[in-house]
């Protein structure tokens, strides 16, 4: 429960607070940071003391998971706190050091991984999950294959392409791959994908990622979940009305 209050926490921290440190935030804000850390650091401490052998702690990849998470924690809760209030102030001074620590504040968005913890309490998640692991190289050679196949097919109309055409999709090689990827496999996403992209580089990557994963993976394998589940109730079915006509 406290892993997905958590998980809400940040993104309302992340949306209402707009202080570069916790000194400058309201103390909602700090009330609800310190808690969580309090929390988290006294869980991993009981878990630590838990083991017989403290050495042992290394090999438990859940806890060095949560020990690296509240180790980041520490430092931006309290640690950096503490340097603020030894030297007076309250936040960073000047363009660069404001803009350090709003990179900083990106750090948080590594406790939303906590949340993998709850894969153990759903084991389809967790089986899900597993699929995706052993299902990896296979996908990363079909992406492999795709862009191999975007590329040759925009060097193709890059050459043959002109007027108002080539202007508009294909006037360079990454042009036509991204029209050819985003208006030919893609063309429900491209709007969006391009309108973020027209704002900043990086974001074209993190668009193009989030519908490679959320939509064309994840949706093929709820097709072929289900798919998998209409044969096993068809095969069930068979072998029961197999059943009756022999009683």
């Amino acid at each position: 429960l406290v892993i997905f209050l958590n998980a809400i926490w940040v993104a309302v921290d992340l949306e209402l607070n707009p202080a570069t440190t916790l000194l400058e935030a309201e103390p909602i804000f700090q009330v609800g940071e310190h808690a969580f850390c309090l929390f988290f650091s006294v869980e991993l401490l009981i878990r630590l003391l838990a083991f017989r052998e403290k050495m042992r702690c290394f090999k438990d990849m859940w806890f060095v998971f949560d020990a690296m998470l509240v180790s980041t924690m520490v430092v931006e809760t309290w640690l950096v706190t503490i340097v603020f209030l030894s030297i007076g102030t309250s936040g960073p001074t000047g363009v660069g050091g404001t803009s350090v620590f709003r990179l900083a504040r990106m750090v948080k968005m590594l406790r939303v991984s906590r949340i993998v913890k709850l894969l153990r309490g759903v084991p389809e998640l967790f089986i899900l999950m597993k699929s995706i692991r052993a299902a990896a190289r296979s996908v990363a050679i079909f992406f492999v294959m795709w862009i191999i196949i975007v590329y040759v097919y925009a060097l193709v109309f890059c050459m043959v392409a002109e007027g108002n055409i080539e202007t508009q999709y294909f006037n360079s090689i990454p042009s036509a791959m991204n029209s050819l990827l985003l208006g030919g496999i893609l063309p429900t996403h491209a709007a969006f994908v391009n309108g973020v992209a027209a704002e900043h580089w990086v974001f074209w990557p993190l668009a193009v990622s989030f519908v490679s994963l959320a939509s064309v993976m994840l949706m093929n394998m709820l097709v072929g979940v289900l798919v998998d589940l209409v044969n096993a109730i068809a095969v069930t079915e068979k072998e029961g009305i197999t059943v009756l006509s022999l009683a």
